[in-house]
């Protein structure tokens, strides 16, 4: 199913109702790099990109993708060689914007998971009790460890 233009209207009408207008992107800049991956040849497009920073934000995407009969996909911090966190002429929800996390030992009685939107270069999280430190194998515990950025420039 693609979306037609008064479907991709109602949507960012929609959306922008419940986000920032400058987190709802249809083109542009900050589109452009929301869209890029790492595998160039997918082509795949979404026709709304929405920048999420909260699981309630994250429910009026997923409410207004099946309001309107729109495809659905999510891109987070991880990544697909073929491409399938883009949506072609979908709605694609972007959780990058939440790679921090925040545990709440006392609460949780354990650590909690991270932020979908977490990469190997996000900071740690932080702490609100104690909770024992970071195991080795965390790809944050090593701080000369390149970022995507570096790694994909590099030389290696």
């Amino acid at each position: 199913m693609t979306v037609t233009p008064q479907n991709q209207q109602r949507a960012v009408a929609a959306l922008k109702a419940h986000l920032p207008a400058d987190r709802v992107l249809t083109a542009g800049p900050e589109y452009a790099a929301g869209t890029a991956l790492w595998n160039g040849a997918v082509a795949s497009r979404p026709a709304i990109l929405p920048r999420y920073t909260s699981t309630a934000e994250v429910q009026t995407g997923v409410r207004a993708a099946r309001e309107l009969g729109l495809p659905l996909s999510v891109r987070g911090g991880g990544h697909d060689w073929a491409g399938r966190a883009l949506s072609d002429q979908g709605l694609t929800l972007d959780l990058t914007p939440m790679s921090s996390g925040h545990v709440d030992v006392e609460a949780a009685g354990r650590p909690l998971p991270e932020g979908p939107g977490r990469t190997m270069c996000s900071p740690p999280p932080t702490r609100t009790a104690w909770s024992p430190p970071p195991a080795p194998s965390a790809p944050w515990a090593w701080p000369d460890r390149p970022c995507a950025a570096e790694v994909a420039t590099s030389a290696w």
